[in-house]
């Protein structure tokens, strides 16, 4: 079920407070989940809706006990952006959760705290059954004993963060895939211990001259997709660290229309004095690419003979010498499978 329908007209007629409106809503919200007894509540909490979030907070705190799906999330029509204040986050993530399995914290839901509210919270959960977590802006920190399997984290700032997250202070054992977009992604992967993870997946914009500290290891690391924009000090310590890797992509998988096609600069894991000698990926099978030369392909090849698929979005015969890397693009296809922008595979 969610939170949502009921409150559009208070929001229209510009209602506020304990209105007579809000509390019919509030009412009526209660009354409705006592009528679903003690079975698992999966709620989505949808911002454009509420103009009040302590509605929402006086219906969780009787039911969140019975909670296993958390969505709030905001679908903003145009003249109608809802926003909730960061304490109320956390008022509201401070709840116990005994029963929550899964939270999601969407984007567009804080607006300007108070001056005695820090500006990116850390929010430690009590959330003992949590294996999904998504969240926007602040640290929402998983339980100690932690039995969270997936993580995505967008628009943090760890080095921020009051109190200070130090280095391998979060412990994730059961961790698979983490994904971070947005955001500094040193500080995040120095925070976390996660000995199991298997896919590693970061999205931004821009790249960081801060070398990060020291690294954990991944040895159970098979997918690593990592947007490229230029030499990356954090991805320098991370694609050494990563010796199982089965599948490397220069870009988020699933964002290929949102990728400039400008680019001919090729994969800056190509660039620099011995930069591709230093690849030691003994399991690669499968490698994924913006934009690069076939010349390039080859030569990864030949150190990589594992490699069985690649994938370039840009089609190389499209820039350079077509002659050339038509020639060297059929060479390819004569060692491995070779796929263009979205192209299926031949070998299936």
């Amino acid at each position: 079920m969610g939170i949502t329908h009921c409150v559009g007209p208070a929001q229209r007629q510009g209602e506020r407070g304990d209105s007579p409106v809000e509390q019919e809503i509030l009412t009526e919200t209660h009354n409705h989940l006592e009528r679903s007894g003690s079975l698992p509540l999966h709620l989505v909490v949808s911002l454009e809706f509420i103009p009040n979030f302590n509605l929402v907070l006086q219906v969780l705190q009787t039911h969140a006990g019975r909670l296993e799906t958390l969505n709030i999330v905001s679908r903003p029509k145009e003249g109608c952006i809802r926003y909730i204040l960061s304490e109320n986050v956390l008022h509201l993530l401070q709840l116990p959760f005994p029963s929550l399995k899964r939270l999601h914290v969407g984007k567009s839901y804080t607006a300007p705290s108070p001056p005695q509210v820090a500006s990116y919270l850390r929010i430690d959960l009590d959330a003992p059954q949590l294996y999904q977590l998504s969240y926007y802006f602040h640290a929402i920190l998983p339980p100690a004993l932690s039995r969270l399997t997936w993580l995505s984290i967008s628009k943090s700032d760890f080095r921020s963060i009051e109190p200070p997250i130090i280095q391998n202070q979060i412990e994730l054992p059961e961790l698979l895939e983490l994904q971070i977009a947005k955001c500094e992604p040193g500080p995040i992967l120095c925070a976390l211990s996660t000995p199991a993870l298997q896919v590693l997946i970061f999205y931004s914009e821009f790249t960081s001259d801060e070398l990060p500290k020291e690294l954990p290891d991944y040895p159970y690391l098979r997918d690593l997709q990592w947007s490229d924009y230029g030499r990356d000090p954090t991805f320098d310590l991370v694609f050494r660290r990563c010796p199982s890797l089965t599948r490397y992509a220069n870009y988020v998988v699933g964002r290929e229309n949102k990728i400039s096609h400008g680019m001919v600069d090729g994969p800056t894991i190509f660039l620099g004095p011995g930069r591709m000698n230093s690849i030691e990926w003994p399991r690669l099978e499968e490698v994924l690419f913006d934009c690069t030369s076939c010349v390039d392909l080859l030569a990864l090849v030949d150190l990589v003979p594992t490699i069985k698929r690649i994938r370039i979005l840009k089609d190389p015969c499209e820039f350079g010498d077509s002659n050339v890397e038509k020639k060297h693009l059929a060479e390819l296809r004569e060692k491995v499978d070779v796929a263009l922008w979205l192209g299926a595979w031949t070998d299936f």
